[in-house]
């Protein structure tokens, strides 16, 4: 009986240790520094953009940004920068022709994982290297079709359009930007930034239910 009590409590710890070891990663991969690691600037003499490293449902690694940032390969590859100044050159493996995304190869162990469901009315926040800038952070909220950003000078509902797809203000993103995460608050990937218009005011971004069709057998 001695022995059966101790294999249930070597079983009660195993249980707590590999809950707490789930609660843990979750918390990591939830927290601001997590996904700072994974975002990168992808740069060439042509210009720069940005991207993000990101999971994939079959737990592959792949670096996700805009398919318009093609522009930037030079021999075959396009070269990533992290905040560390690392540096690396990366294939392209897809691109997605309904959408504009593309997926380059990563070297990281890690990524972000991309959004379960379409939602909306929930807040939401950018990480992007917009204009030469260190990687740097606004917030929104996502709203059916639109984002409208906070805690940005200029950013004003009003300058939001709703379009086909959802939409970034401008204030909330600069050149340089397309590509970069836009993220819901458990740190999941829930669009990529495409495009902005500064004459009409407003930006365009890729929507979850794109980047899930896309992922899908990847």
């Amino acid at each position: 009986m001695r022995h059966v009590y101790r294999f249930l409590a070597l079983l009660a710890l195993v249980i707590s240790v590999k809950g707490l070891s789930a609660y843990h990663e979750a918390s990591v991969r939830s927290s601001e520094d997590f996904a700072r690691s994974h975002v990168v600037m992808l740069v060439s003499r042509h210009g720069e953009c940005s991207g993000v490293e990101i999971e994939a449902p079959s737990g592959k690694i792949y670096t996700m940004t805009a398919r318009h940032c093609m522009s930037l390969t030079e021999e075959g590859h396009i070269i990533s920068l992290k905040e560390g100044f690392e540096a690396n050159g990366l294939m392209i493996l897809g691109i997605d022709r309904d959408s504009d995304l593309m997926i380059l190869e990563s070297h990281s162990k890690y990524g972000i994982r991309i959004g379960r469901e379409d939602a909306h009315h929930i807040k939401v926040h950018t990480l992007t290297h917009g204009d030469g800038k260190p990687t740097y952070r606004t917030d929104g909220e996502l709203l059916g079709d639109e984002i409208i950003m906070s805690g940005s000078k200029g950013c004003r509902s009003d300058k939001c359009v709703s379009i086909l797809l959802d939409t970034v203000c401008t204030a909330a993103v600069l050149p340089g930007s397309s590509g970069g995460a836009v993220l819901d608050e458990n740190g999941e990937l829930v669009g990529i930034v495409s495009a902005l218009d500064t004459r009409a005011g407003f930006s365009y971004m890729v929507p979850l239910s794109s980047i899930q069709a896309f992922m899908a057998d990847k």
